[in-house]
């Protein structure tokens, strides 16, 4: 296992190289020098943070990541919490080399402690309009056994079906431009942050899980 010198920075998420829904990730916040963990594990500081993330990198054979946090825009925290939302938009390259997007959502964070929006860890899918912005109704991954469409996140009074995701087009633009510049796969799920300084690209999945939120076309 191998990490790649980090910057300093108030929090820090960590996430394997390679993985998926949200498995083994996790969230460093500093308060006082020291950094704690969601699970309260605490480093006495940031230096022995990163000797103590190199040292589970090697055990566990698994390049690790270690990024500046990034944080929803004030917007977002009023319905999604502490856990960073993302658009999942999806792009694809057809077979002429014209990339379009194709499928979207917006994915919110439900549990108080949550450090990761995905579905597969407890959060809401809202189908979005991949062409508009606009939000439909939401589903948690408990649908098949306890079917119900969400217009609110759950323990919020904030209805986002019908509205628009902020900076829709910027979204849009951004996801396109990326997948034109930095990859060759057909399909690119784009996971994007909504912050105060604008949409931030936080990773890019080559196979994307779409059978759960469907798409019209």
């Amino acid at each position: 296992g191998a990490m790649t010198r980090a910057k300093r920075a108030p929090s820090l998420f960590v996430k394997p190289a390679r993985g998926s829904q949200g498995r083994g990730t996790g969230r460093w916040d500093e308060t006082d020098g020291s950094y704690i963990d969601a699970t309260g594990k605490s480093v006495s500081d940031f230096d022995a943070l990163l000797q103590y993330l190199t040292s589970q990198a090697v055990a566990s054979g698994t390049d690790l990541l270690v990024q500046e946090a990034v944080v929803n825009s004030s917007g977002v925290r009023a319905f999604g919490g502490r856990a960073l939302s993302t658009v999942r938009l999806v792009t694809l390259r057809t077979s002429d080399g014209v990339i379009r997007p194709v499928q979207a959502g917006l994915r919110v964070a439900v549990r108080a402690d949550a450090i990761v929006d995905n579905y597969h860890s407890g959060g809401v899918y809202f189908h979005v309009d991949y062409r508009t912005g606009v939000i439909g109704k939401g589903t948690s991954m408990h649908f098949a056994n306890e079917p119900a469409y969400l217009t609110n996140p759950p323990g919020s009074n904030i209805r986002l079906t019908d509205s628009v995701v902020e900076g829709w087009q910027q979204i849009r633009h951004l996801a396109l431009n990326l997948h034109e510049k930095l990859t060759m796969h057909t399909v690119g799920g784009w996971d994007i942050a909504l912050t105060d300084r604008g949409p931030v690209a936080v990773e890019c999945n080559s196979v994307p899980g779409m059978a759960a939120p469907r798409q019209r076309p």
